[in-house]
């Protein structure tokens, strides 16, 4: 694996304070185009790569612009699963937060692009197709989920975040 320092990296992909992937580019040697570089869970430094062909090569077709947040506490991870049209939850645990344990999964609108935490008990999902944003309400104990409130928005929305002193 050549050295990231070598190359530039196009853009990363992070949870919190993790950074869970990066889009790096190879450079201009023939035939190796650029890469997707991921953290697959076994180690400080256990890394794969999918190599892209030279012509185009998409990784999402859809556009997903915050498809994972981390809760308040960095004790869980949200995604978005744009295909399946589901928020993905899972349980941040182990040595350094190092291990994820899938706690479930909640129906939303069409093409998810995007998810915020606004607080412990809430999250809320941008649904680029339909056209709305999908309000949860968190069972903290359970890992528990379920939309409480869809809020039909403008023409195709893409992201949502919370400001404030209280996020």
């Amino acid at each position: 694996m050549r050295s990231i320092k070598a190359n530039n990296i196009l853009g990363l992909l992070s949870a919190g304070a993790f950074c869970v992937g990066a889009a790096v580019s190879t450079g201009s040697v023939a035939g190796q185009g650029s890469a997707f570089l991921n953290h697959n869970g076994q180690g400080p430094f256990a890394f794969n790569t999918v190599p892209t062909p030279e012509h185009n090569y998409r990784l999402f077709e859809t556009l997903q612009v915050r498809p994972l947040a981390l809760s308040p506490d960095g004790k869980m991870l949200f995604a978005v699963n744009t295909p399946d049209n589901r928020l993905e939850m899972f349980r941040v645990h182990g040595k350094k937060r190092s291990k994820l344990k899938a706690m479930g999964s909640v129906s939303v609108g069409m093409e998810p692009v995007s998810v915020a935490v606004r607080n412990q008990h809430e999250v809320w999902v941008v649904n680029h197709l339909s056209d709305s944003v999908s309000i949860i309400r968190l069972d903290g104990r359970h890992g528990q989920a379920r939309v409480v409130r869809t809020l039909h928005v403008g023409d195709e929305p893409r992201d949502i975040v919370f400001g404030g002193p209280d996020g």
